[in-house]
């Protein structure tokens, strides 16, 4: 038995949908109500209407709550509903979940190209297609211990040889992921969480500005929105939101501003304009009339705006800033991405680190100090931007 409004399957006899809520009838429901009326309506309009329905008071088929057969058109096969729709249960489902999937890449075409892809299975297959290509060259090597052998690797520390203890700490340098606001950053990847199931590789962005959204006076900081222009046509470009300390965007402040611009400067290797407020950026571009990068300057502009005034999904950005108060976190759908991608959190095993004894904290601090100098620089800078 499925649910007539939203498609899911309910057990025979449900009253109402456990998903939508709708209410449900079946057949006893049906002449149980024809019975009902027929006791508050005379002999005479029983009897009209009986004439109309057909011998014996019964519906003719095709009454309000008969199923009808119909053709899915999408897998051909048929199916009985009392709501004429497009799709088999199970394929609506499938649907449901496959643009789920790519929902950040629709919203993305929506907001920036003025283009609508929800229902078009052509572009979840390109998305994703060119999703995972980015995906396979940034997943941790396939003989990195899983989650599980990983924690028993920590906490016996004892028992690994330098070299085995080395690659643990260089592959986590090197592939994991930090939690910054509520994104997930690498030194060769980013997760938006904005934009969930959308993937950008830190070489395409060619330009960083930033726009200061207001202040969280409970933990003295400020709330910074960056906004991140990309050489990826599938996600151009992407804010990301996150709490620095009161001051530390003012002009005045160059140790502040000194740390983000070395941040971005080391994670994103092929920046064309320097980092800048997200209005002087505009006007960098506007007056040039060009772009340093695969993008109109038409294109660059309204992501700008966008931005700044919290059009479209930007003004998602305002309610985020609202519940970060100062901590950054990843979603739970963020985390189920990650770990369905092989995605290496570095927070989650960074915690195993240092959650122990004094000489495993040791330990591990004396294997990432052998790392390096380019690995320990970025890391540095991950540590410092994260902190603030």
């Amino acid at each position: 038995m499925y649910c007539t409004k939203c498609g899911a399957e309910v057990q025979e006899g449900t009253k109402f949908c456990n998903k939508c809520g709708a209410k449900l009838y079946n057949a006893a429901d049906a002449d149980k109500e024809d019975g009902e009326k027929m006791a508050h309506t005379s002999p005479a309009e029983n009897a009209n209407r009986d004439e109309q329905s057909g011998a014996g008071g019964k519906k003719k088929k095709g009454g309000v709550f008969s199923s009808k057969t119909q053709t899915c058109k999408r897998c051909g096969k048929t199916f009985e509903s009392r709501k004429a729709v497009d799709f088999c249960p199970q394929c609506e489902n499938l649907l449901k979940r496959r643009e789920k999937d790519v929902e950040g890449y629709i919203f993305v075409a929506k907001d920036v190209y003025d283009e609508d892809h929800s229902g078009d299975e052509a572009y979840y297959d390109e998305v994703i297609a060119h999703r995972d290509a980015i995906l396979e060259k940034h997943k941790v090597p396939a003989e990195f211990p899983n989650s599980t052998q990983l924690e028993a690797k920590i906490k016996n520390y004892q028992s690994l040889s330098k070299q085995e203890a080395l690659f643990i700490m260089s592959t986590l340098t090197q592939y994991g992921l930090h939690s910054l606001g509520m994104d997930a950053i690498g030194h060769n990847l980013i997760l938006p969480d904005l934009y969930y199931g959308t993937v950008a590789e830190m070489i395409d962005v060619f330009a960083v500005g930033f726009h200061q959204l207001g202040y969280d006076r409970k933990n003295g900081t400020e709330i910074v929105l960056y906004l991140l222009l990309t050489n990826d046509p599938y996600l151009p470009a992407f804010p990301m939101v996150t709490s620095l300390k009161v001051g530390s965007l003012q002009m005045k402040s160059r140790s502040g501003r000194k740390v983000y611009e070395t941040f971005f400067t080391l994670i994103c290797p092929n920046l064309a304009y320097p980092i800048s407020r997200l209005k002087e950026l505009k006007n960098l571009i506007l007056e040039s009339g060009t772009v340093r990068g695969n993008m109109s300057p038409d294109i660059a502009a309204k992501c700008i705006n966008n931005a700044i005034k919290g059009n479209g999904m930007y003004s998602q950005c305002y309610g985020m800033a609202k519940i970060m108060e100062g901590f950054d976190f990843l979603s739970e759908d963020m985390e189920e991405f990650m770990n369905r991608h092989r995605l290496l959190s570095y927070d989650k095993v960074h915690e195993m680190m240092c959650g122990g004894n004094r000489r495993m904290r040791n330990f591990w601090t004396d294997m990432s100090l052998e790392l390096s100098t380019e690995e320990n620089g970025i890391e540095d800078a991950f540590e410092i931007f994260c902190d603030l």
